[in-house]
């Protein structure tokens, strides 16, 4: 098992909870999936 730095913090970035997978709307799953990666990087250097 390999373990965290104490430094680094494990956080989620993913959807609200919905009774759905996905927005069934291409542009808005795309818009949401943009915002989680950025999110998801956005602390990585």
């Amino acid at each position: 098992m390999t373990y965290l730095p104490d430094n680094l913090k494990l956080f989620y970035v993913g959807r609200k909870e919905s009774a759905a997978t996905a927005t069934g709307i291409l542009q808005v799953h795309n818009e949401e999936q943009e915002g989680l990666v950025n999110q998801a990087f956005a602390d990585i250097n």
